[in-house]
């Protein structure tokens, strides 16, 4: 309840009908130090499901906690069948430690986000869609005349939000 959180996602179209998507998103730490259960560090492992095939760019301001609050598996624990029947192979981005999957039918961007009380943290991730906008190339038509208009001449796009259950004060 301590954490106000601004997601912003930006999706640029270039000349050629490639599309490139910004999102940032915006964590502030608003617990008052007497809550003893709120007054502490806020960890999250964040994960941006986007179309299968998309490529990562860029991704800044995560934070993986430290190696020493991990525990490595035992040598009786084995992996859930359940979860790898649905997931696929990752991989992490070496320069940003982001963790790269398949999962559901899309392609899975996670990584870490912290912010201590009384701060913000803002991490941003960049990446390109595996498809692109066709923009009709007659003269005196732009896109944004088509803009909101059920037309034969322009793509689509849409995006869906989802926030996890029960979680609240987010724009």
């Amino acid at each position: 309840a301590s954490i106000y959180q601004t997601i912003d996602h930006q999706a640029v179209v270039d000349d050629a009908g490639a599309i490139t998507v910004t999102t940032t998103i915006t964590k502030e730490h608003r617990a008052e130090a007497p809550d003893q259960f709120a007054y502490v560090n806020n960890v999250d492992y964040i994960r941006f499901y986007v179309p299968l095939g998309s490529t990562l760019l860029r991704a800044t301001g995560f934070q993986q906690p430290a190696d020493q609050l991990f525990r490595p598996p035992s040598d009786i624990e084995s992996k859930d069948s359940d979860l790898e029947s649905i997931s696929g192979p990752q991989t992490i981005d070496q320069s940003t430690g982001t963790t790269i999957s398949r999962e559901l039918g899309h392609t899975v961007f996670g990584n870490w986000m912290q912010v201590q009380p009384g701060s913000k943290s803002i991490a941003t991730i960049t990446y390109t869609l595996p498809f692109k906008i066709m923009i009709p190339e007659a003269q005196g038509v732009s896109w944004l005349t088509l803009w909101g208009k059920q037309s034969q001449e322009v793509d689509a796009y849409s995006l869906l939000v989802q926030r996890q259950s029960g979680k609240k004060n987010t724009i």
